[in-house]
């Protein structure tokens, strides 16, 4: 369970970075980094055990999270 949300959230900063790096729109590719950055293995943790999550439902949610868009934001920067 564990080494899964590790690559999840490994994988899943790696596409961002690869995303945002393939935008042509540069100022909204800094705005998402500014506003909207990867966040470390070690606060998806933290903030996991915040909600009162442990064990395996601690990596559960990380992997969760790792393969889930944040429809707001795909809205925002769509191409049109």
């Amino acid at each position: 369970m564990k080494k899964g949300a590790e690559d999840g959230h490994q994988i899943r900063n790696y596409e961002r970075d690869l995303a945002r790096g393939k935008m042509k729109d540069r100022k909204a590719a800094e705005e998402l980094d500014r506003d909207h950055p990867n966040l470390t293995l070690d606060l998806m943790l933290q903030n996991a055990k915040d909600m009162g999550l442990k064990g395996d439902a601690v990596y559960a949610y990380i992997r969760k999270k790792a393969f889930k868009t944040n429809q707001k934001i795909n809205k925002k920067y769509q191409k049109k």
